[in-house]
């Protein structure tokens, strides 16, 4: 994180702009998140609950799409 110079002891704060602390790269959005990083065999998964309460399970259709 880049930080920002010390202000003079006295500086008035009220109606200032702020200088923003924070990297570049959190401010133009090049930043990676865990949303979107991608890696080599990388897979994706999808958790679906049911509609009905205390169903059973009685196939799952696993077939790649």
């Amino acid at each position: 994180m880049t930080i920002a110079p010390e202000r003079p002891a006295g500086s008035l704060e009220v109606g200032a702009p702020r200088r923003r602390k924070e990297d570049a790269r959190l401010i133009t959005g090049r930043t990676n998140w865990t949303d979107n990083i991608v890696l080599p065999g990388l897979l994706h998964m999808a958790i679906l609950r049911s509609p009905i309460a205390h169903g059973r399970l009685t196939h799952i259709d696993a077939a790649r799409r």
